[in-house]
């Protein structure tokens, strides 16, 4: 049983900002504490219920995973690859959930450092991209300190199985199911057809090494973060320390939700 329950919204979202309303006196009418504030989440919450899109859900998933607290996303977006409860059961799977009728799952995140000392958590990707410039980036890739290739794209991206269907899909690379313990690298439009998308353990080092443009490029995580990245210096991306913690419903089906939203057999 979960005595508090933290929520978390889209900002400035009139509809999440409803949504956690009713579903906050559903909460209490249950005897269950409802906390909003991050760091009343951290310091109380035994669970969080995300309100919103998949973009919601990662920007809550970087924001909690250090703490532990396990997740559970109710889809009040358009795609909802990770928030898989539908807005008109919510009620209904959400009670189920505190009854003890769920299933959990762990997925690794990544976390990049940049030779400048920054350091990010990633749930789906780290994108190194061209700034405004309309200018291909150059990069050196290297693996556990071993030279891979360099190579000449719009940008390069790398995720996570949890990643796949996001940026790196759209990008050509393989769908990888989420219990795969893998990291993917995939070129944006290369130079050269001959750059595919390539599969590595999850447990190796990413060292990637910007050479064009010399003014530098963008380094982007998840969609949502941006910094500039300068020419000549070092990027380490390699699996965060600790895993992401989520709440499924019990009838959640990874296969079923590729199929429906990627509009399969249709």
């Amino acid at each position: 049983m979960f005595n508090v329950v933290g929520l978390i919204t889209k900002p400035n979202d009139p509809t999440s900002e409803e949504v956690a309303s009713k579903l906050r006196k559903f909460l209490k009418g249950l005897g269950i504490k409802v906390v909003f504030y991050q760091q009343d989440i951290i310091d109380s919450a035994e669970m969080v219920i995300v309100l919103g899109g998949d973009g919601t859900f990662v920007g809550a998933a970087r924001n909690f995973v250090d703490a532990e607290i396990p997740l559970l996303g109710v889809n009040l977006g358009r795609l909802g690859f990770l928030t898989d409860i539908n807005a008109d059961k919510m009620f209904d799977t959400i009670e189920n959930v505190l009854a003890g009728q769920y299933n959990t799952e762990e997925r690794f995140m990544l976390t990049c450092k940049t030779s400048d000392g920054e350091e990010h958590q990633a749930l789906n990707d780290v994108v190194f991209h061209r700034s405004t410039a309309p200018r291909m980036i150059n990069a050196d890739v290297y693996i556990n300190g071993k030279f891979v290739n360099n190579g000449s794209a719009d940008g390069i991206i790398v995720n996570t199985p949890t990643g796949s269907t996001a940026y790196a899909l759209s990008s050509g690379g393989p769908i990888i199911n989420t219990g795969v313990d893998a990291i993917s690298l995939v070129y944006i439009s290369p130079h050269a057809m001959t750059y595919r998308p390539f599969i590595f353990n999850a447990g190796d080092e990413v060292r990637i090494r910007l050479k064009e443009p010399k003014h530098g490029a963008s380094l982007i995580i998840d969609g949502q973060v941006s910094a500039p990245i300068h020419a000549d210096k070092d990027v380490f991306i390699k699996k965060h320390k600790k895993s992401l913690k989520l709440i499924h419903p019990q009838d959640y089906d990874f296969f079923s939700i590729l199929r429906s939203k990627l509009h399969w057999n249709k």
